[in-house]
């Protein structure tokens, strides 16, 4: 769509031969005209996009965690879609003016496309900075300056790379859908062309809403979080302290933190379990570094929600299910706390909501019980027997001195080593280590995964797995260890590789006998490390 063009067609006398450059002119300066307002209108949305984002940062309450990246990619996803509304409407637009006005309103999404990638990628390297001066603190280690910088320009040159690869298919594109207008004898090849592009937008809104949607989110709401994140609260790390660090809010907290004078109390915040349900035995509140500006008093809620719409329903603040789990509790200065619960008396729960009073500071919230997978309705479905949000249970181990056994069962594949389970090295001969899975309900393997991911140099050379079946008395099964007589061999040995996943299949014999198992133990020869452990089967 030209707009000088369609200046030109609007004119309502047919040009004499000696109008035609003064017709040419006036085209010319109305197209000029459209991409001046085009201009205007993209500079104008980079000035008040990041003020609005401030905005939006700084709400009193959000009726659901979105850090500022989330909102950005929603910002972006509208851009794409807004083009390709503007695109679309190329099919009714028939006047210089209307042309002129949606040039004008396409400078909006420009700004958009162009601006939110970068900040994106902009608040990416800002964290893994921030991330680098906290290891850096913490282990007395400058890490070499060229490094960050190589980083940086890494970054920003593979998406120069994801500007112009998509920018010359565009034009191999647009020079193939004018050949064919050309070849049809049409002269609407610029309409089908914008037309084109618009249902590229609506592919790339598509895509960039999928890259904001939220993996494994816990916290579902919260009253305020001006100075520190309540996504930190379910952080499995312990807290950590970085003295004289400030950033915009002031002082950096690795917790989550509220702004002083609550004019009604208590903050509070929602959270999902990673479970199903779950049945509650205790419950940390650890306020470490939060000294002065800690909670004084805390309080717990549950509730059992399930079906499609029970997230929104929890987080509403009309909501009346919850039911008490701990009690008002005075807290202390940068200390952990801890409470046990009669799980029993609360019930399963789904949610739980943390109540600070009046306001202040928490590092990290805790909650200790037995996990209440939902199984699915036909038992003959295969699921991860071991998963811990399904009920398995890390209980006994030979080790575990660099990385916990427990974490073998966590779900996806993690982000680094210190997230699996491994051990010291052996320098016995004949030597294994191994840990013992309690299953969350008993059940016939078909196969076992074995991960190594991120374990390189330190991967087994081998691995086992052993099943047991202690039908009800599973009570002392902590206390057995390696030499038990009753463990059936599932998967023989077999080698490991770096880095990847290994499927083994249960040995025949096992499967023809159609045996139930209520533990697992995964053997790893002679020492090292494993990613994550699962059992996959259908229950017996």
């Amino acid at each position: 769509m030209d707009v000088g063009r369609m200046k030109a067609r609007d004119s309502s006398t047919p040009p004499r031969p000696g109008d035609r450059n003064s017709l040419c002119e006036d085209a010319i300066r109305f197209g000029t005209f459209a991409s001046f307002l085009f201009a205007m209108v993209a500079f104008l949305a980079n000035i008040l996009l990041p003020l609005l984002l401030k905005a939006l940062n700084k709400a009193n309450y959000s009726s659901a965690t979105t850090s500022s990246k989330f909102r950005i990619s929603q910002l972006w996803t509208f851009g794409h879609a807004f083009f390709a509304l503007a695109m679309f409407a190329t099919f009714f637009i028939t006047s210089q003016a209307g042309a002129t006005f949606l040039v004008a309103c396409v400078g909006l999404s420009w700004a958009l496309t162009l601006w939110a990638p970068f900040s994106i990628i902009g608040s990416e390297l800002a964290a893994r900075q921030s991330l680098r001066d906290t290891i850096s603190d913490i282990s007395g280690e400058e890490p070499p300056p060229s490094s960050r910088d190589v980083q940086a320009g890494a970054i920003m040159g593979l998406h120069n790379v994801a500007i112009s690869a998509p920018q010359i298919i565009a034009a191999l594109a647009c020079s193939g859908i004018f050949g064919i207008a050309k070849a049809l004898g049409s002269q609407a090849g610029t309409g089908w062309v914008l037309r084109a592009g618009g249902c590229a937008a609506l592919g790339a809104a598509y895509l960039t809403n999928l890259i904001s949607a939220p993996l494994n989110s816990r916290i579902l709401s919260f009253t305020d979080e001006f100075f520190a994140s309540a996504s930190n609260l379910t952080t499995p790390t312990p807290p950590i302290c970085r003295p004289g660090y400030y950033i915009e809010t002031g002082a950096w907290y690795d917790g989550w933190e509220t702004r002083r004078h609550n004019p009604s109390p208590p903050d509070h915040c929602t959270i999902r379990l990673g479970p199903a349900a779950g049945i509650v035995k205790g419950v940390e509140i650890d306020t470490a570094f939060f000294d002065g500006n800690h909670a004084e008093e805390v309080e717990v809620w549950g509730t059992y929600e399930v079906g499609e719409g029970a997230d929104e329903r929890v987080k509403s603040p009309q909501y009346g299910g919850w039911k008490k789990v701990l009690g008002r509790r005075g807290c202390g200065a940068s200390r952990r706390h801890a409470w046990k619960i009669n799980g029993e008396e609360v019930g399963k729960v789904t949610h739980v909501r943390l109540c600070m009073f009046p306001d202040g500071g928490i590092a990290r919230f805790r909650l200790y019980g037995l996990a209440v997978p939902i199984w699915p309705s036909n038992p003959a479905e295969e699921v991860e027997l071991s998963a811990a949000v399904m009920g398995g249970v890390a209980v006994t181990w030979s080790d575990q001195h660099f990385g916990q056994a427990g974490n073998l069962l966590l779900p996806g594949r993690g982000k680094d080593m210190g997230d699996g389970w491994e051990t010291k090295r052996s320098r016995g001969v004949g030597h294994e280590d191994w840990v013992v899975v309690k299953l969350g309900a008993r059940g016939r393997v078909g196969r076992v995964v074995v991960d190594t991911m991120h374990f390189r140099g330190n991967f087994p050379k081998g691995v086992r797995v052993e099943g047991l079946d202690v039908g009800d008395e599973g009570e002392g099964v902590g206390e057995l260890r390696g030499a038990d007589e009753r463990w059936v061999e599932v998967v023989g040995v077999s080698s490991c590789e770096k880095d990847r996943e290994h499927e083994f299949m249960v040995e025949v014999g096992v499967e023809k006998e159609g045996r139930a198992f209520t533990h697992m133990k995964i053997i790893i020869i002679p020492d090292g490390g494993l990613k994550r452990f699962r059992v996959f089967g259908t229950r017996a």
